[in-house]
Order: structure tokens, then C-alpha cells, then sequence
């Protein structure tokens, strides 16, 4: 199973709050991983402040479980 190296994830956190999007698109989603992420980093902290919108797209099937959906 392909993952994403671990070593992308604190890059990742310290981008997504330096930019704070008002949206996010996820391609290739897999697992959701950077989508939690970002809904933890970004809406999870400043809940009444934030509501950001992430989207994702798998496009192989058998990698999409209850929570993607």
C-alpha cells in the first residue's frame, strides 16, 4: 500500500496554518490522511473562527471506506 513519507507531515501543518485556505482539494486522498490533518490543524483550533471547506478525490475505489464518504 503506498502512503505519503511522515517526513511531508509537519511541513505540511506549518503550511496549512501559515496560509489558512478558506478551501482545500484533496486528489488522490487515499486514506484521508491530509484531510484530518488540515480539518485538525486548520478548523480544530479556531472552531467558531474557521469553517473551511475540504474536498477529496480517490479515484481507486477500494481505498474509500465509511469516513471518506
Amino acid at each position: 500500500m503506498a502512503s505519503s513519507d511522515t517526513a511531508q507531515i509537519s511541513t505540511l501543518v506549518d503550511l496549512i496554518q501559515i496560509l489558512n485556505p478558506k478551501s482545500i482539494l484533496d486528489v488522490g486522498c487515499g486514506w484521508g490522511k491530509y484531510g484530518f490533518l488540515s480539518r485538525e490543524y486548520l478548523m480544530g483550533m479556531y472552531w467558531d473562527k474557521n469553517t473551511v471547506l475540504i474536498e477529496a478525490v480517490e479515484g481507486y475505489e477500494k481505498k474509500i471506506n465509511s469516513l471518506q464518504r
